[in-house]
C-alpha cells in the first residue's frame, strides 16, 4: 500500500460509523499505539490527564479551586467540565502550557495564506496576538509561489478537529480559499472584505472561518475585519436553526460519498474513491468488534479489493462499498452492536456526558438519548465515528404523526444520526394498519432525505404474535432500516424468541435492534445469536466487560 493510501486508512479509522457487513474485501488490520485512558495524576494544586480521553466535569474534581488542570494533547473537552472549571476557578491548561478557556475570554486562531496573501498574514498575525489570542501560523513562510488550497485545507482542518477556535485564510481575492476551506466538514468559511460583513458571517451564519482578500482590502480594513469577526457572537435561536439545516445538508452529503473509478485500468481506483473504500472498509472493521492487540494508535490496513467487482457496483448506484473478513478468523466483539442508552427523565449534564465517556472508550456504535441531550452529545463526539441517536414519539407512540415527523427533523438537525420511532401500537392493536404505515412512513421518509437511518420500535410486550409480524411487515413496507423490540419502559424487554421471529419476518436486509431488560454479556449474545444486529442497552459497560453488578435501568 502507498504511503498516501496508509495515511488514508490512518484517517478512516479515525472517522469511522458502523454499517452492516456484505462481501467483497478482505481486510488485515494491526493496531499500535497509545491507549484512549480515562486516567489523571494529581500533584499539588494541578492534575494531568494521561493518554487520549474525553475530559468530563469529574476529571476536575481531584482539582482544588483555583488550581490547574493540564489538558493532553488531542483531548476532548465537554461543555460541562468547561463550565465546572469556569466556577470553580480552575484553569485549563493545554499541553503547551496555554490557558484552553472557552470562547469568548482567550482563543487560538488558525492563520494561513499563498504567496499573494503572505504579507498581509504576517500582520494579522501580529493583529490577533495584540488582541489577546494565540495564533497559530500554518504557513506559507515566504512569498515564493503555493496553491492556496493547501494552505486553506491546513487552516480549515485546524477549526475542524477543535485544535483551533477560528481560522483566517488569506490569498488574492479571498474566494479560493473559501471554496477550499468550505469542502473540509464543520468549517462554515466566508469571505468577507467589510466590517458589516464579517459581524453578519459571525452572527448569522456562525461563521467559523474568515477568508480575506489581499488585492482587495486595505491592510487598516483587514485588520478591522479580523478584530469585527472574532468579537461577534453567534446569533440567536433564529439564526441558529437556519445555521443547523446548512449542518444537516452536510452531514447528509457526506454519508454519501461519490465513489468513481478511473479509466487507468481494472486495477486502478482514483484517490477519492479509494479514499472512501477505506472508510467503509473501517467502518465495517468497528462494527464486527475488532479488538486491538495492542491500544490504539497508529494502525495498518491491508486491504484486496476485487476491482471489478466494485465498478459494477458503483455503475449500479451504490453509495457505500461493504466488507467482510472472508477468510479470516470470525470477530465477536459487543461494543460494535451497542447503542448505549440514557433515556430517564432524571438524566443530569453529568450523566450525559459520563455516558459520552464511556461510549468514547467503549467505540459502541451510537448513544441513545432524549432529544435535549442531541446536540450536547453531537459536540462531544463528533469526529469520533460514535453516533447519536435520538428517540421519536417515546415512550409510547401515541402523538401525532406530523409532531414524530418534527421530532426526528429537529434531532437529525442537532446532530442524530439515527432515530428509533414508536410506532402507534393502539392503532395497530385496532387494525389500522395504513395508518400505521403513513405514520411510520412519515419519519421514514425524514430520516431518509435528511441523512438519517430509522428504527421502529415494535413495544412486543404489547403484541401478539401475529400483531408482531404485521407490525415487522408494515416497517418493512414502510422502508424503515431497524425494527426494534421495545422501549424498555413497557413491561417487557427483549426476548430471543422475538428477535427470532422478527429476523425470519423482515429478512436480511432489515436492521433488528433489540432493547430492553439487556443487562450482561450471556444475554447480549443470545440475541445476537438470534438475529440482532443492534443491541440497546444502559448496561454496555458491563455488556463489554464482561463484569457482573447491579445495572441500573433506561
Amino acid at each position: 500500500m502507498s504511503p498516501d493510501a496508509r495515511e488514508m486508512a490512518r484517517r478512516a479509522l479515525q472517522r469511522v460509523s458502523t454499517e452492516p457487513p456484505t462481501d467483497g474485501v478482505h481486510v488485515v488490520v494491526q493496531p499500535t499505539g497509545a491507549p484512549l485512558r480515562p486516567a489523571y495524576e494529581s500533584k499539588g494544586g494541578e492534575a494531568t490527564g494521561n493518554g487520549r480521553e474525553l475530559v468530563t466535569e469529574s476529571a476536575l474534581e481531584i482539582v482544588p479551586r483555583g488550581g490547574t488542570f493540564r489538558v493532553p494533547r488531542g483531548a476532548i473537552v465537554t461543555p460541562g467540565a468547561r463550565e465546572a472549571a469556569e466556577r470553580r476557578e480552575i484553569r485549563l491548561v493545554d499541553h503547551g502550557g496555554r490557558i484552553a478557556q472557552p470562547r469568548g475570554r482567550h482563543l487560538r486562531v488558525a492563520l494561513g495564506a499563498d504567496h499573494g496573501g503572505f504579507a498581509l498574514k504576517r500582520e494579522l498575525l501580529a493583529s490577533v496576538r495584540e488582541l489577546g489570542h494565540t495564533a497559530l501560523d500554518l504557513g506559507a513562510r515566504d512569498e515564493n509561489p503555493v496553491d492556496y488550497p493547501d494552505f486553506a485545507r491546513a487552516v480549515a482542518e485546524a477549526v475542524a478537529s477543535g485544535q483551533c477556535d477560528f481560522g483566517i485564510c488569506v490569498d488574492a481575492a479571498g474566494i479560493g480559499s473559501a471554496i477550499a476551506a468550505n469542502k473540509v466538514p464543520g468549517v462554515r468559511a466566508a469571505p468577507c472584505n467589510d466590517v458589516a460583513l464579517a459581524r453578519s458571517a459571525r452572527e448569522h451564519n456562525h461563521a467559523n472561518v474568515l477568508a480575506l482578500g489581499a488585492k482587495f482590502v486595505t491592510r487598516s480594513v483587514a485588520h478591522d475585519i479580523v478584530r469585527a469577526f472574532l468579537g461577534t457572537a453567534e446569533g440567536d435561536e433564529r439564526h441558529a436553526r437556519r445555521v443547523a439545516k446548512i449542518e444537516a445538508l452536510e452531514r447528509r452529503y457526506a454519508r454519501r460519498p461519490d465513489l468513481q473509478a478511473t479509466d487507468a485500468g481494472v486495477g486502478a481506483v482514483a484517490h477519492e474513491a479509494l479514499e472512501a473504500i477505506l472508510t467503509e472498509v473501517a467502518r465495517q472493521l468497528l462494527d464486527h468488534g475488532i479488538e486491538p492487540v495492542s491500544p490504539w494508535g497508529s494502525t495498518t490496513v491491508q486491504v484486496e479489493l476485487a476491482i471489478d467487482r466494485v465498478r459494477a457496483v458503483l455503475d449500479a448506484g451504490a453509495c457505500r462499498i461493504g466488507c467482510s473478513p472472508c477468510a479470516s478468523p470470525k470477530l465477536d466483539g459487543l461494543a460494535s452492536y451497542l447503542d448505549h442508552t440514557l433515556l430517564k427523565a432524571d438524566a443530569t449534564v453529568a450523566e450525559i456526558d459520563k455516558l459520552c465517556a464511556e461510549a468514547l472508550q467503549l467505540r459502541v456504535a451510537s448513544v441513545c438519548v432524549n432529544g435535549a441531550w442531541v446536540k450536547r452529545c453531537a459536540e462531544i463526539l463528533a469526529g469520533s465515528g460514535v453516533l447519536v441517536c435520538s428517540v421519536v414519539g417515546f415512550p409510547l407512540g401515541a402523538t401525532a404523526s406530523e409532531v414524530k415527523a418534527f421530532e426526528a427533523r429537529r434531532a437529525i438537525e442537532d446532530g442524530a444520526c439515527e432515530i428509533d420511532m414508536v410506532q402507534n401500537v393502539g392503532a395497530l392493536k385496532s387494525g389500522f394498519d395504513d395508518f400505521v404505515e403513513r405514520d411510520v412512513a412519515l419519519v421514514v421518509e425524514t430520516c431518509r432525505r435528511m441523512g438519517a437511518r430509522s428504527k421502529v420500535i415494535l413495544e412486543t410486550a404489547l403484541l401478539t404474535e401475529a400483531e408482531k409480524v404485521r407490525a415487522c411487515e408494515i416497517a418493512v413496507r414502510a422502508g424503515a432500516d431497524f425494527v426494534k423490540t421495545s422501549t424498555g419502559f413497557s413491561r417487557g424487554g427483549a426476548t430471543v424468541a422475538n428477535v427470532e421471529l422478527m429476523r425470519r419476518t423482515v429478512g436480511p436486509r432489515v436492521g433488528v435492534k433489540a432493547a430492553g431488560g439487556i443487562r450482561d454479556q450471556a444475554g447480549a449474545k443470545a440475541l445476537i445469536d438470534a438475529g440482532a444486529t443492534r443491541i440497546g442497552a444502559s448496561a454496555s459497560v458491563t455488556i463489554v466487560r464482561g463484569s457482573v453488578g447491579r445495572v441500573e435501568g433506561y
